[in-house]
């Protein structure tokens, strides 16, 4: 009898054994044909994508990509698609989005070979939106809009150029970053600007500085010591004006902020400082005051 029960639990055992294996089998069969399916579906987008993309259809590629991702955030495509992602939106000037994109690239492949791609991508966003979509269409002056994301971008790209200095992308980046340094100190100039036509000198100086010492390699330094000249003038300092006087000389020498004897005459006032109604009306388009089309409109003694 034990026996029996012993040859009856083999057979039961060998039973339940073939079994699960065919269902093992039958499961890992249907996963791969699964599998299969999702990636030349996966492909099929892709390809859509890039097409659209060679064509300058953002839109439908943007449309494409996200789809790709939602179904397959991790799939084979994944790191690719991301990086396309951002570059579409920066195409269709939706810099935030691209920024994400980026970011999230950054974050999740850190050690990719393409990572500095997205350290570029994610400066040019931020460099987008200074002020937004409505610089494709009107001549706009940057340095009179909020400087916050100069400098992050300004950060972004000196992160590329410290991590990856022989990227292929680290000319470019120097060169953003050199705008972008002329950008934030003449964003400077335009405060001390202001602040000297309302006569607060102390302020105005302060502002000057910051150009002279911190962007001392840009064109708004020239400028920035004609304000600093001015003010001491004003404020009786004469020998600290007489001091910036002779830097100015010496650094600038074909300035027109000095005559030809050397003496200080005025500094330059911007445009939008006094506007004409026609500038105000047409948003800074036109300008019934247009004598010069220089940055800055006359001197002032």
């Amino acid at each position: 009898m034990p026996i029996k029960k012993q040859l009856f639990r083999l057979i039961l055992w060998v039973c339940y054994t073939v079994i699960y294996s065919s269902q093992v089998s039958v499961w890992a069969k249907h996963k791969e044909n699964h599998q299969s399916k999702t990636i030349q579906a996966d492909h099929v987008l892709f390809e859509s994508g890039e097409n659209a993309c060679a064509d300058k259809h953002y839109s439908r590629a943007r449309d494409a990509y996200e789809v790709l991702i939602s179904q397959s955030p991790f799939g084979v495509f994944s790191k690719q698609v991301l990086l396309k992602l951002a570059y579409v939106y920066i195409n269709l000037w939706k810099p935030e989005d691209a920024h994400i994109i980026a970011k999230r690239f950054i974050r999740l492949y850190p050690n990719d070979r393409n990572v500095d791609y997205a350290y570029y991508l994610q400066g040019i966003a931020s460099m987008l939106s200074i002020f937004g979509s409505i610089k494709r269409y009107l001549p706009m002056n940057d340095s009179k809009y909020g400087m916050h994301k100069a400098f992050e971008s300004f950060e972004e790209f000196s992160t590329l150029c410290t991590l990856f200095p022989n990227s292929l992308y680290a000319p470019d980046a120097v060169c953003r970053m050199i705008a972008l340094k002329n950008m934030i100190s003449e964003h400077e100039l335009h405060i001390a600007h202001f602040y000297l036509k309302h006569n607060f000198y102390v302020s105005a100086i302060q502002r000057a500085s910051v150009v002279v010492s911190n962007y001392d390699k840009t064109p708004a330094v020239e400028f920035a010591l004609g304000i600093l000249i001015d003010c001491f003038k004003r404020l009786n300092i004469n020998n600290t004006a007489e001091e910036y006087r002779q830097v100015l000389q010496a650094t600038f020498p074909n300035t027109k902020l000095l005559n030809e004897d050397g003496e200080f005459i005025g500094t330059h006032t911007y445009k939008d400082v006094n506007p004409s109604f026609l500038r105000i009306l047409t948003f800074g388009v036109l300008d019934s005051k247009r004598k010069d089309r220089a940055r800055f409109r006359e001197y002032r003694i």
